[in-house]
C-alpha cells in the first residue's frame, strides 16, 4: 500500500494501524478497486463506484460478495477512525480461488489548485495499450511505468496512445477534446468508463453540445480548439500543454461551462445521500 495516507486501514471487518501489513495485493489472482472522493464525509457517486465495481467482477467471470450497505458502513468507519472527512477511500476486493477479501484505506490524493484550473496542465503521450479497459483492476507494471514516466518529464498525466497513434484516455483519467461545438471523446469500449465521465456526458447532453465518440489520431490535435482531463480527484481540468502543443483550454467558454455545471451535479448527488442517510 504505498498510496496509504491515513493512520488506519481496514481489511474485511477488522482495523489496523498503518504499521501494520496484512494485504498483498500481488498475493491474489486478480484486484479490483475502487478510489472514492469523500467530501465533508459523504462518498461522492457511492451508488456508481458500487455499481462498477459489481460489473468489473462479473466481467472476470465471478460476482462481488460485498453488500452495497456494509461497503457503506466500512467507508463510514474508516473515515471517522481516521478523522479525515475529506479525502480519497481506495476500495480493493481480491479476487481468488479461496475468498473475496475486502481492503479499505485512505488513499494517497491530490486535488489541483487553482492556478492549474485557470491555466491549465501539461500532459504528453505514452504509447501503450491496456487489456481489458472496461475493468478497473490492478496492474502494478503497467502503473509503475506510467508513473516514472509522468515523473521525469514533469507531466501532471499521461495520454495513452494505441499502435494507430489515436488517443484513448489517460493513465488516471478520461480525456475530452472540444472543437466549436461539440466534444469528442473515445468510444466507451476501449477506455475505462469513468464515473466522472459519465456525468460529465450528462451535462454536455443537458447544454446542448454535440457529444462524438471516436478516437482521436494525434495529427487531429491541430484542428482541436482545447481539451481537459476528467477523474475522481480533479474533476473537469483543462490542458494547456501537449508535448510542444499548446492550447487555451482554460479559457474556453464550453470548457469552463462544462467545469461549472460539473460542480452542481457533485452538489446535487451529496445532498441526495445526506438526505436519505
Amino acid at each position: 500500500m504505498h498510496d496509504l495516507a491515513g493512520n488506519f486501514y481496514m481489511v474485511d471487518d477488522m482495523v489496523y494501524s498503518k504499521d501494520s501489513s496484512i494485504f498483498s495485493p500481488a498475493a491474489s489472482s486478480a484486484v479490483v478497486y475502487e478510489v472514492i472522493r469523500i467530501i465533508d464525509g459523504t462518498p461522492l457517486f457511492f451508488n456508481d463506484h458500487f455499481e462498477r465495481m459489481e460489473k468489473s467482477f462479473l466481467m472476470l467471470g465471478t460476482h462481488l460478495n460485498i453488500l452495497k450497505e456494509d461497503l457503506d458502513a466500512k467507508i463510514s468507519k474508516l473515515i471517522n477512525i481516521n478523522s479525515n472527512k475529506n479525502c480519497n477511500v481506495k476500495v480493493m476486493v481480491s479476487n481468488n480461488d479461496v475468498k473475496q477479501v475486502c481492503l479499505v484505506y485512505i488513499s494517497k490524493s491530490y486535488y489541483p489548485v487553482q492556478k492549474e484550473i485557470e491555466s491549465g496542465v501539461k500532459v504528453d503521450f505514452f504509447s501503450t495499450e491496456r487489456s481489458d479497459p472496461n475493468i478497473k483492476k490492478i496492474n502494478l507494471s503497467y502503473k509503475e511505468q506510467l508513473d516514472n514516466f509522468i515523473k521525469e518529464n514533469n507531466l501532471f498525466e499521461a495520454l495513452l496512445v494505441n499502435r494507430h497513434d489515436e488517443i484513448t484516455e489517460g493513465s488516471k483519467s478520461n480525456v475530452f477534446f472540444a472543437r466549436g461545438n461539440s466534444i469528442i471523446t473515445a468510444p466507451d469500449e476501449v477506455v475505462l468508463q469513468g464515473i466522472t465521465r459519465k456525468y460529465i456526458l450528462d451535462v454536455c447532453s443537458d447544454l446542448n453540445l454535440s457529444i462524438i465518440k471516436k478516437k482521436v489520431h494525434i495529427d487531429d490535435l491541430l484542428s482541436m480548439d482545447g481539451l481537459f482531463l476528467s477523474g475522481t480527484s480533479i474533476k473537469v481540468l483543462p490542458v494547456s500543454h501537449v508535448g510542444k502543443l499548446t492550447f487555451n483550454s482554460a479559457q474556453l467558454p464550453v470548457i469552463n461551462n462544462i467545469r461549472r455545471n460539473f460542480d452542481l451535479v457533485i452538489e446535487r448527488d451529496l445532498s441526495h445521500k445526506r438526505d436519505n442517510r
